[in-house]
């Protein structure tokens, strides 16, 4: 997938779900019927937790992992219209990226999806880091400590929840790029969608194909 947009997935995802070109396997799969479900699956919504720092950041890594837009709003908090487009973004991004690689299974199995998708099992490694981390709470502040490695996220308490401020996901370095991040993600979620349908039509024979037929529309969305 393109780059800026998975960069934006990633970044907005920072404790959960990433994507990586090197997660992709080197020989491409050959899909069995077997392997492909009768239905596409759907997913009940997530359970919301927003009662100690570490449960917010569980039930925000796992609205990503799913395409929850509900529950990734009850997360994050917007201070103005600019992070609102952001949250409004992330999440469309997120429903999107989830229908396209349910799909991907639905049409090739588990091993074509990580063709296409990359490996989203990655997301359990979040949830494990989560619940090693040490909460630093004072008064209505919060700081999640992991590894040395690893972002401390920053979280604040509103109304007696905990939340996340949206620039807390992305690098300071990244602000300037916001409004190009978010223009790309955009055009990732058309793309993904059209992409969707048509592996939901069998359209495609094999996992490139898909790629092949995702990297082409970006690309004229991109030009216009």
């Amino acid at each position: 997938m393109h780059n800026n947009c998975l960069q934006f997935f990633a970044l907005s995802l920072c404790l959960s779900i990433s994507v990586y070109a090197d997660d992709l396997p080197t020989t491409l799969p050959t899909p069995s019927a077997n392997e492909s479900p009768t239905t596409i699956p759907t997913t009940l919504p997530v359970s919301i937790d927003l009662s100690s720092p570490k449960s917010a950041l569980r039930t925000l890594s796992r609205a990503m992992e799913i395409g929850d837009h509900d529950a990734i709003s009850k997360v994050l908090l917007a201070r103005d219209e600019r992070d609102q487009r952001i949250i409004d973004a992330l999440g469309q991004f997120a429903q999107a990226f989830w229908r396209f690689r349910e799909a991907a299974v639905y049409s090739f199995g588990e091993e074509g999806a990580v063709y296409v998708t990359g490996n989203l099992k990655l997301a359990n490694r979040s949830f494990l880091a989560i619940d090693q981390a040490t909460e630093l709470i004072q008064g209505d502040s919060a700081i999640v400590s992991f590894d040395a490695k690893q972002n401390s996220p920053a979280l604040v308490k509103v109304d007696g929840s905990w939340r996340m401020r949206v620039n807390e996901l992305f690098d300071p370095m990244q602000s300037v790029r916001f409004d190009l991040l978010v223009t790309d993600s955009i055009h990732a979620i058309d793309a993904m969608k059209s992409v969707t349908r048509e592996m939901e039509s069998n359209y495609f024979r094999t996992p490139e194909d898909v790629v092949q037929a995702f990297l082409q529309k970006l690309v004229k969305k991109e030009e216009r």
